[in-house]
């Protein structure tokens, strides 16, 4: 039995150690603000949590969203958003790299003007495929930008809606390595 132990802790240093050589490889973890634009009438300013593994990059994200009714009228929705991406780079400089991968996110509006009085909420996911660059402007400050295609899906009381939509970010994260 304590042969097989021991072969059972080889195996599993044996598959940990390239994944912690790829580790060194990032930036570690990282904090910063962004924008977040899900075709032309949702804006957002999320806070940005990011993890730089290698090969790997990680964000996790909330902060407030505008959606906007496009109209003469102007008016607002405000809510809340909230989620993840997971991306792989496939070309990394010393100064900058160029990453694929989706993302999931919860939008929670309220909006307002239903009726006299009446305020709705109205929930939906968010399921976004882009492509991202980022910038070193120092050794541990990244200027990032994102293009790509979304879907929001949403549940109503009778129906269910899905559309697609170009997805757009910017930001700026500090890697504290």
């Amino acid at each position: 039995m304590p042969a097989l132990r021991t072969l059972g802790c080889v195996t599993a240093l044996s598959l940990l150690l390239p994944a912690a050589a790829a580790a060194q490889e990032g930036h570690g973890l990282g904090l910063g603000a962004g924008v977040l634009s899900v075709g032309s009438d949702v804006i957002g300013a999320p806070l940005v949590v990011a993890y730089d593994v290698g090969p790997l990059l990680i964000d996790a994200y909330v902060g407030f969203v505008g959606v906007t009714d496009g109209g003469a009228g102007g008016g607002a929705d405000l809510g809340l958003l909230g989620g993840a991406s997971a991306h792989y780079v496939l070309h990394r400089t010393a100064q900058a790299d160029f990453s694929v991968g989706l993302g999931a996110g919860y939008l929670r509006l309220k909006i307002g003007g239903a009726g006299e009085g009446e305020d709705l909420s109205s929930d939906g996911l968010l399921v976004a495929l882009d492509a991202k660059i980022r910038v070193f402007l120092a050794a541990n400050v990244a200027l990032t930008a994102g293009a790509g295609f979304g879907a929001h899906l949403q549940e109503g009381s009778d129906t269910f809606a899905l559309g697609g939509r170009l997805v757009g970010s910017a930001g700026l994260v500090y890697f504290f390595e």
